[in-house]
Order: structure tokens, then C-alpha cells, then sequence
């Protein structure tokens, strides 16, 4: 059980205790007052106001003739949001860049301690190279020399009681938004999310107000300057769950995958010729990710479903999908294809067409796997290293442009 400070001064000691475990006994660590490390290092900085961080950690091996590490530290009692960790890393690297001038910190390190950090704000401090250190064991510290490589995992929900204040990715209007988000450049504006998308204003704001605080968007007024889209996928996929997400149905493709294939392919050529504006039946899940990351393993055909009652029937007709019992186990029932039917129309935004069968666009495809069951969150994983090399292959520039 963690024990929660009372006040800064606790949380360090903790903290310095918590390193101290974890490195063993072959090390020791001193720990410094801002101007006491600056007195002992030089006399150049002779005014320590501001420096940006509460301590400085020497860690010292005890069995072997290496250089000590000297780590700065920046405590933080209150809730470490993404947003407040993204400037405290600003100030940690402020503070390091005025000790090395002089030459002080060439090995420095910078690290954040807290009674707990989310994974968003942790995620955050690994992309600006900041090292993070929980006490209910959330640690990522990486030193070159001397070498200290810790990872560890803690708690996934704050030990602290708190009541929400900010609305969350969850819920199909939220899953709109980010789509939108996700799919197109910045520059963006409110009100032209609003008339895209058709959510309220209302929800519009509170939702960039979250995704602010969570330094998934940077804003300069009302215009949205920067969108993290892979931040954007992740946290929206920690909130959705695939098989959850609506319906869904499994079935056996009586006649084989490869004519299953073909009937989708002639189904959405019908609609085309017809020049409807209905939903085709769209592919997701393994089958696209192949397209574009080689690892996935394959397992069921997902298949979304246009929503609309009784179209899961009509679908599995049309397809000759022989539907199973949903008491038994899809997994061991042999069943091949699941069906989906969504809430709304989102996974059927920005479709794409992979040898006439039409698929989900990618950052669906991404959201799917992350949140889906078995290997597929490792696909979606592949899904995003391949967006982010071909970010010209999928993402659109800004409807503002």
C-alpha cells in the first residue's frame, strides 16, 4: 500500500528511498539542496532563484571506479497533469542548460517525483527525454554512464480520491472528434470542428479543454496550432474497447474467406452503382493491418455492419454467413468472422479500398487494434510506426488550408 506524503519534503525522501531499492546496494545516493550543488560545483552561478528544480541526487557506485551521476529532481505534490508535465520538463531542461554552461552537468540527468504520475504524463516526459519516478512504482530512468536503466510499473489509477473535472475520450461523440482530429493537418478552429463533426459547441469546448490538459493539442487563442494524433489514438483507445464498442455478432463464412472477400467486394459495387449513399459492410482488424504491417497473424474477419435495425441479419444473408450461438465462445466455436455494428457512423468515415473490398480508413484501423482483443493491440502498435512514416499516405491537410 503507498503511503502518501504530507508534504514535499516527505515526497523526496520517499522517492530517494524508492531509487535507493531499486538500485541495490552497490550504490548510494546524496542527496542536494539546489544551492548547495551549484555552491559545491562553482562559484559562476553565484544567484540560485529559479533554477527550476527542488533537488540534485548524486548517484554513486559503491564497487567500482565510475563517475557519479548527478540527477536533478522536480517534485510534484499535486497532480501531475500532462499538460503541467510537459512544463515541468520545459523547466527541468531550462535549468540544465544554465548548469551546463559552465561545464557542470555534461552527465546530467533530469527527473520528476510525485506521489503518482498517469501514463499519459509519463508517456509525455519520455518524449522530452525527462525520467519520472512514482511511489506506487511507475519508474523510467535511463542514465548512460555510469549505466542505470529502471522500468518498472505501479498503479494504473491514482491512489489519491478525486473527482473528475474534464470529459473523457469515451463515447461515440468523442470518438467522432478525434477521427476529425486525427485525420486532418492543423491548423484547426472550434467552431469549424463543431460544423464538421455536428456536436455541440458545448461539447466541443469541454472536450478541447480535456484534450489541452492532457497536451494532446496546443492552442494560441482559438486556433488549434499542434495535434499529437498518436497521443490522440492512444488515449482514445485506452477508453473504447472493440468488441464493447456496440453489437457484435459472430458467424462462419460457409463458403471460405477468399468468396466471403469476393461478395464484399461485389456488395459495395452494387451500392456504387445504385449511387446510394448507404454504409458498404467495411473490413478492419487484421486483414487491413497486413496491408501495411507484415506481423499480424490473422484470426477472425472483423466487419462492420452499417447501423440500422435488423442489418445484421440483412448482412449475414446477403454475405451467407451462417451466425452462431453468442452463448458459445467465438474462439473455439469456429467461428471466422465477427460482426460489428457501431453506435454511429464513424468507422465508416474516410473508408479506403484494398482489391475492391472496402476497409477502414487507418486511424480506425489503428483505434481497432489497439483496443481489440488477443495480438491485436501489438498490430495497432505496427499500425502506428507505419502512419507515422507515411503520415502523406493517410493524413489529409487542414480543411483550412
Amino acid at each position: 500500500m503507498t503511503v502518501l506524503p504530507d508534504n514535499e519534503a516527505d515526497l523526496l525522501v520517499q522517492a530517494r528511498m524508492k531509487l535507493q531499492q531499486l538500485l541495490g546496494e552497490g550504490w548510494e545516493i546524496v542527496a542536494f539542496a539546489p544551492q548547495q550543488i551549484v555552491a559545491q560545483l562553482s562559484k559562476e552561478l553565484s544567484n540560485v532563484r529559479g533554477l527550476g528544480f527542488d533537488e540534485a541526487w548524486m548517484l554513486e557506485p559503491t564497487r567500482a571506479r565510475t563517475r557519479p551521476a548527478l540527477v536533478l529532481i522536480e517534485a510534484k505534490m499535486a497532480k501531475l497533469s500532462p499538460l503541467m508535465a510537459s512544463k515541468l520538463a520545459d523547466q527541468l531542461r531550462w535549468a540544465a542548460e544554465r548548469l551546463a554552461e559552465p561545464g557542470l552537468i555534461a552527465e546530467g540527468r533530469l527527473l520528476v517525483v510525485a506521489p503518482w504520475i498517469s501514463a499519459r504524463s509519463r508517456e509525455v516526459l519520455e518524449e522530452r527525454g525527462i525520467g519520472y519516478l512514482d511511489l506506487t512504482g511507475n519508474v523510467g530512468i535511463k542514465i548512460a554512464r555510469p549505466a542505470v536503466v529502471i522500468r518498472t510499473d505501479g498503479a494504473r489509477q491514482s491512489p489519491i480520491p478525486e473527482q473528475r473535472s474534464h470529459r473523457g475520450l469515451s463515447g461515440p461523440r468523442a470518438g467522432r472528434f478525434v477521427r476529425e482530429l486525427v485525420d486532418f493537418d492543423g491548423p484547426r478552429m472550434a467552431a469549424e470542428l463543431v460544423e464538421r463533426t455536428g456536436i455541440s459547441q458545448g461539447y466541443v469546448s469541454k472536450l478541447l479543454d480535456t484534450l489541452t490538459n492532457e497536451a494532446l493539442i496546443k492552442r494560441e487563442g482559438r486556433l488549434i496550432t499542434e495535434i499529437d494524433w498518436k497521443g490522440l489514438l492512444r488515449s482514445r483507445a485506452a477508453s473504447y474497447q472493440l468488441m464493447r464498442s456496440g453489437l457484435h455478432v459472430a458467424a462462419i463464412a460457409r463458403r471460405g474467406r477468399p468468396a466471403l472477400l469476393g461478395d464484399l467486394a461485389s456488395l459495395a459495387e452494387e451500392l456504387r452503382a445504385r449511387r446510394t449513399d448507404e454504409d458498404p459492410v467495411v473490413v478492419t482488424g487484421s486483414f487491413v493491418t497486413k496491408q501495411v504491417a507484415p506481423l499480424a497473424v490473422g484470426g477472425p474477419l472483423y466487419l462492420y455492419v452499417p447501423p440500422g435495425p435488423h442489418m445484421i441479419d440483412e448482412v449475414a444473408k446477403r454475405l451467407r454467413l451462417l451466425r452462431v450461438d453468442q452463448a458459445l465462445n467465438a474462439s473455439t466455436s469456429g467461428a471466422d468472422v465477427i460482426m460489428l455494428q457501431p453506435p454511429d457512423r464513424t468507422p465508416f468515415l474516410r473508408i479506403q479500398e484494398i482489391d475492391g473490398v472496402p476497409a477502414v480508413g487507418y486511424s480506425q484501423l489503428a483505434l481497432d487494434c489497439l483496443s481489440g482483443p488477443g495480438r491485436m493491440p501489438a498490430e495497432g502498435e505496427a499500425v502506428l510506426e507505419w502512419m507515422d512514416s507515411n503520415v502523406e499516405a493517410w493524413r489529409q491537410p487542414s480543411p483550412l488550408s
